[in-house]
């Protein structure tokens, strides 16, 4: 993730459960993810009479979506003893921002007879409705000299992690 923890692609999340010996063995790794609840049953079976040494297992998370996900995971084992449920959220943002310029008052022939207004503007709208996203951090433009018209070319560029908009850009 970047520094405020969004991932720019589907991360793998890997629960991991430990039972220390002698131990009954963790029977179930459980998992909730934006309400929607996930058992796996464990894979070490404990023998009547003869504890396991000690026992991990793992789960993997699957169903994570664009915006923020809410995880809650817990494991119980052979005892019926729980763990604690430990929460994390995985922000997650595939989509790249747009980002659109105006200029006012529109050009005749490529020439201008007015001062000119520039406006950057742009968006991270989310792919899914009500999805929570990261949002537009900057806008970067750069302007440059045109060497047939005079006057200046404008270029924008936009920082793709996060919602903002730039207006009254006066050249």
């Amino acid at each position: 993730p970047n520094a405020e923890s969004w991932h720019r692609v589907t991360p793998t999340v890997t629960v991991t459960a430990n039972d220390a010996g002698p131990s009954s063995g963790i029977t179930k790794v459980l998992y909730r993810l934006n309400g929607d609840l996930t058992t796996q049953t464990a894979t070490a079976v404990p023998v009547s009479g003869n504890p396991t040494a000690g026992d991990t297992e793992t789960a993997q998370v699957t169903g994570l979506v664009e915006g923020r996900n809410a995880l809650e995971y817990w494991a119980v084992d052979g005892a019926g003893n729980e763990s604690a449920h430990t929460k994390a959220n995985i922000d997650v943002d595939l989509t790249d921002p747009t980002a659109t310029d105006s200029v006012t008052p529109t050009e005749q022939n490529g020439w201008e007879k007015a001062a000119t207004r520039v406006t950057f503007a742009a968006d991270d709208a989310p792919t899914l409705a009500g999805a929570r996203v990261s949002g537009v951090r900057s806008i970067t433009y750069s302007a440059a000299p045109d060497a047939t018209k005079g006057g200046l070319t404008l270029a924008n560029v936009t920082d793709t992690s996060t919602r903002l908009t730039c207006n009254n850009w006066l050249l």
